[in-house]
């Protein structure tokens, strides 16, 4: 995935957090060597809220990372190996994409892990004693404006006021410019209407005049998407108005229970392409996902529920929602348990194009080791033969 490597730090110009470690490691000589031993200097959290600089300076230690991913988070994990750690000061702040960072001592090493929110897409870089991330936020939720974060377009009704004058009235024309008659034509089409205000007072300072600028749209063209994947109803969309996720969905007439998961794919004005994929099995993620604000040129691609069959000496049989991550104990426990089953062999059928595969399995083993638990594949038919029950004294009619 491609990363703009810019950081805009003057937009806010704010330090969002500073943690400051401390690293001492005695040296052969039973001393400190300072500044020159093996030691991570410092660790900064810079930036914007909307894009931000994780740096994790070092000296002497060259650390190796490795990725995770859960429930639509991304966790970048840095070991440092023969590095002792004495943290003296550090103070911890969340940002809008960096969601945690935490230092912990493994070993002989210090470890630094940083989580980054499935909103935002992120970038690893390393110089010779530096090493982090540079996140930028991408998909933008209910809390935000969305005519304040996204792009103008040519068509775009604007309200612009300098001062306490009158509001003037333009239109984004076809070459993606706006006229004033104290600025002149400025380009606006492609940038927010933050940026479109602070290329306003850029150009009034070139004409030595300052005034308090306000921008705002009064009407915006719409908007166009489109939707793939498994349903009937693909195509293009125009958006009349702005539109999160699950607003889209339901003025369209999309059934939410009818879909297992959602992928979403944006390209921004600066090249990056970013996905970000929920389903209602994770319902935190998929909540924050429907409240996403849809943009043009956004593409959805919408895969209906899929299921695995279960049949045989089970107390419910028939179809089962697939989801990711499934596996034939949860399966067995969701169709009532295998209370009082001794012996059972549990056959999984997978077919694989023209081919079927065969997996057989007994329950004393699955029962008993926790290690074996296959995951399930839509489409997976499961079939279950008890053996050997437990003796059932209650329906004993005597005992000579």
């Amino acid at each position: 995935m491609e990363q703009n490597t810019s950081i805009n730090d003057k937009w806010f110009g704010i330090i969002i957090s500073i943690l400051l470690i401390q690293v001492q490691v005695p040296s052969l000589h039973g001393q400190s060597t300072g500044t020159e031993a093996h030691q991570i200097s410092a660790i900064h959290i810079g930036g914007t809220s909307y894009q931000q600089r994780l740096t994790i300076q070092t000296s002497q230690c060259s650390p190796s990372m490795s990725i995770k991913q859960e429930k639509g988070y991304v966790h970048y994990i840095w070991t440092f190996p023969s590095c002792e750690v004495n943290i003296h000061h550090a103070t911890f702040s969340s940002g809008v994409c960096i969601k945690n960072l935490t230092l912990a001592r493994k070993d002989d090493s210090a470890q630094v892990s940083a989580v980054v929110s499935p909103l935002c897409v992120s970038q690893f870089f390393r110089t010779e004693e530096k090493v982090g991330l540079r996140v930028e936020k991408i998909f933008y939720t209910r809390e935000e404006d969305p005519l304040w974060v996204f792009p103008l377009k040519p068509g775009d009704a604007l309200e612009i006021t300098l001062d306490s004058d009158v509001p003037l009235q333009t239109l984004v024309e076809e070459d993606g410019s706006i006229h004033l008659p104290i600025a002149g034509k400025i380009h606006v089409a492609g940038i927010t209407l933050d940026e479109a205000k602070e290329l306003i007072i850029k150009k009034l300072l070139k004409l030595n005049r300052t005034a308090s600028v306000q921008v705002k749209i009064n009407k915006s063209v719409p908007r166009t998407l489109e939707v793939k994947g498994d349903m009937t109803r693909t195509g293009t969309y125009d958006m009349e108005q702005p539109s999160t996720v699950e607003e889209f969905l339901e003025r369209e007439g999309f059934i939410l229970k009818e879909i297992s998961s959602i992928l979403l794919e944006r390209t921004t004005r600066t090249g990056i392409r970013a996905r970000i994929q929920a389903s209602p099995s994770n319902p935190t993620l998929f909540h924050e996902f429907m409240n996403i604000w849809l943009d043009d040129g956004d593409v959805i691609i919408i895969s209906k529920p899929e299921y695995v069959f279960l049949d045989g000496d089970v107390l419910a049989p028939g179809p089962y929602l697939w989801q990711e991550g499934l596996t034939l104990k949860t399966l067995l426990e969701d169709a009532g348990g295998m209370e009082g089953v001794i012996e059972a062999r549990i056959i999984i059928l997978r077919k694989h194009e023209s081919k079927t595969s065969t997996a057989a399995f007994q329950w004393s083993t699955l029962k008993s080791d926790e290690n074996v638990d296959p995951e399930l594949q839509p489409g997976d038919i499961i079939r279950v033969q008890v053996l050997e029950r437990e003796p059932n004294y209650d329906d004993a009619s005597s005992i000579e």
